[in-house]
């Protein structure tokens, strides 16, 4: 795998089955002023959908959708903190 020279870590990796989806795809986020993802649904089922995916023309596009529980958790836990931190 190659990586990028000069960008830092991500503050938080996590897969689709900690939220859900039982696949296995690690996501990772660079994260400033929000707390770390808790996982919401573990599941079992770990099953590598993206290294099997043919290399069709709209496998970048397909490879890059947000999962549900993923958006879900995002929605629901970063909301509530965004609330109370700005709420008067």
């Amino acid at each position: 795998m190659m990586r990028i020279e000069k960008f830092h870590s991500a503050s938080q990796t996590f897969q689709p089955w900690q939220f859900g989806h039982g696949v296995v795809k690690r996501t990772c986020l660079w994260i400033k002023a929000l707390p770390k993802l808790i996982p919401t649904n573990i599941v079992d089922g770990r099953y590598p959908e993206c290294i099997l995916e043919p290399d069709v023309r709209d496998r970048q596009m397909r490879r890059s959708i947000t999962y549900p529980g993923i958006a879900a958790a995002m929605a629901d836990q970063w909301g509530e903190f965004l609330r109370k931190t700005y709420s008067a």
